[in-house]
């Protein structure tokens, strides 16, 4: 039956599998008279670390001496290396966790210290009053995370620098000013649609599509969406050279790529009625939006920079759809 505990965030949680049923093992010679204690189930050497009933999260002694936590049911052929939890002689201890489910609570419960999981990583609160959280290292990371007693005090000596794409706003006016002329048409052209409607027939003369019979029949939306260049941050980079030619065409005064062009930054942001003549609406600022959210893509290398995140800030992922 699952048992109840408080979380991360104060408030009361049942915790799945027992989780925080671990021994409390914040030392290394707790650790060793732990696994010394434990009988092995019978007919193996197999150590349950708590529960029997959970046989698969082992506790091992290795021949250098090391103690180590491993889950049998994840990839644990070599525990020296494959461990969850490594108890080291010198009075290291180092973390090696994966992301599932409930790690964060069984940490907490062997170190009697505050973890949780958030944004795709795991966290450690910081001790001696420190208000705010560390992050643990990514177990496929060339770097574990190591804890050792410092003042009597398990301390997380060497957190991860952490970092989060920013804007370099000076690079991003630069790299803006060498596309005036294309923000300058769009931004004046999108004033003559008042009512912000692009007729899918001006979408299929522009484009010069030509629709089949069957086609028609299946649905004019669909057969005008595949046709035409798709200038949205949901789609790889690699698979948008047309729209980096069409750019380029543009930015050199082809007029009729400029036209397009601004047409794929409405249909891409725009929304369509499917339920009536299939006509997109889009927003002056959708348009305009959308050209400028692929220039700083096709640009991300100079505009944008590693900034590192304060300690006890929880990392920004915003800007990392630029670089997908």
């Amino acid at each position: 039956m699952s048992q109840v505990w408080i979380s991360p965030d104060g408030k009361w949680r049942t915790a799945m599998f027992k989780c925080n049923s671990f021994p409390q093992l914040d030392t290394y010679e707790k650790a060793v008279a732990h696994e010394a204690q434990v009988k092995p189930m019978r007919g193996s050497w197999v150590k349950p670390i708590h529960l029997r009933s959970r046989k698969h999260m082992q506790i091992v002694r290795l021949h250098n001496g090391d103690i180590v936590y491993v889950d049998a049911w994840g990839r644990a052929d070599e525990p020296e290396k494959d461990y969850i939890v490594k108890w080291k002689p010198n009075g290291e201890i180092h973390v090696n966790a994966p992301m599932y489910n409930c790690v964060y609570e069984q940490l907490s419960s062997l170190f009697g210290k505050r973890f949780k999981r958030e944004g795709n990583r795991l966290w450690v609160e910081r001790h001696n009053g420190f208000i705010g959280w560390l992050p643990l290292h990514d177990r496929y990371s060339d770097e574990v995370s190591v804890f050792k007693l410092v003042g009597g005090v398990l301390s997380y000596t060497n957190p991860p620098r952490i970092t989060q794409k920013a804007v370099d706003r000076g690079v991003a006016k630069a790299v803006r000013a060498k596309y005036k002329r294309i923000y300058d048409y769009i931004k004046n052209v999108v004033k003559l649609r008042d009512d912000g409607v692009y007729p899918m027939t001006e979408f299929i003369d522009t484009f010069n599509i030509e629709l089949t019979k069957d086609q028609v029949d299946r649905g004019v939306y669909w057969a005008v969406r595949s046709a035409i260049p798709k200038i949205s941050l949901d789609i790889p980079f690699a698979q948008q050279t047309d729209v980096v030619k069409m750019v380029s065409l543009a930015n050199e005064g082809d007029l009729e790529m400029t036209r397009k062009l601004w047409l794929a930054c409405a249909y891409t942001n725009g929304c369509a009625n499917i339920w009536g003549n299939f006509d997109i609406t889009c927003t002056s600022k959708q348009v305009v939006k959308a050209f400028d959210n692929f220039i700083l893509r096709l640009h991300k290398e100079e505009v944008f920079y590693d900034k590192e995140v304060p300690t006890g800030k929880t990392q920004s992922t915003a800007n990392e759809k630029f670089f997908r």
